[in-house]
């Protein structure tokens, strides 16, 4: 498993360089783009399903800009700025074993598995450091 990850890794790593040679500068969008592509989802995130607020969210690609996803208004989806930074540029097929390794690990942290309390322990000083330093910047 952890040199299928690692394989997945290294292979979106290269890809990502490469399209980032190839492509040039996100053109901005319109308030009234903005505005149509909010509506697509009648103001929810597409990644968790959450309500939007206002102007609290980004115009995610649905293909990633960074692995050669176009500018296209039909390539935009309305999302939360952190589900939209969780997702990244990842794959989806290592999006689909992180959330089976997250739900996995969520289950093993609900029923209080000895691994489940360190995993917890790990997760929450991880979490409170990134918070920290977001502050920061």
């Amino acid at each position: 498993m952890r040199r299928l990850l690692i394989q997945l890794h290294d292979r979106r790593r290269d890809d990502v360089r490469e399209w980032r040679k190839q492509r040039g500068r996100r053109p901005s969008l319109s308030a009234k783009q903005r505005l149509e592509i909010l509506n697509r989802t009648g103001g929810r995130c597409h990644i968790c399903g959450g309500r939007l607020h206002g102007e609290d969210w980004v115009a995610d690609h649905v293909l990633s800009f960074a692995t050669g996803g176009g500018s296209k208004q039909s390539n935009y989806l309305p999302a939360h700025g952190e589900c939209n930074g969780f997702k990244w540029y990842y794959s989806p097929r290592e999006l689909r074993w992180m959330l089976r390794m997250g739900i996995w690990a969520r289950g093993q942290m609900e029923h209080k598995a000895g691994f489940g309390d360190e995993v917890l322990e790990r997760f929450w000083t991880w979490e409170r450091n990134r918070k920290s330093q977001s502050t920061l910047k």
